[in-house]
């Protein structure tokens, strides 16, 4: 998990928040779901399918954390929420965390849709 902490560490340079933004907190579901997404990505043997899969679900939900939340120091808060997950955590929250990214991007694709009809 470390060996992948590392090297996200480069890509959460991209969501260096300014230092005037304002703090209204993150929902701590979107932090787990963000790791869940980094240790899918970086499990070694993941297929390519897999990785980019857990990608997007780490873009996504890191994403959120920071619309909450501009101003977090996004590699602390992953750091320390995956030295607090277990395995049987990790994969509670793996369930909950691609159920939920599912129905989103169910809904996405009726957004798609919607869009090309009118």
């Amino acid at each position: 998990m470390r060996m992948m902490l590392a090297a996200v560490t480069i890509g959460l340079a991209a969501f260096a928040a300014p230092a005037n933004a304002q703090v209204t907190g993150h929902n701590p579901n979107d932090l787990k779901c963000a790791v869940v997404g980094l240790t899918i990505a970086g499990t070694a043997g993941a297929n390519a399918q897999q990785q980019q899969a857990g990608t997007l679900i780490a873009l996504y939900y890191l994403g959120r954390v920071q619309g909450a939340e501009p101003a977090a120091d996004l590699q602390a808060l992953i750091t320390r929420e995956a030295e607090a997950l277990t395995l049987a955590t990790l994969e509670t929250e793996r369930m909950r965390c691609a159920t939920e990214f599912s129905a989103m991007g169910q809904a996405m694709v009726r957004m798609g849709e919607s869009m090309r009809s009118q």
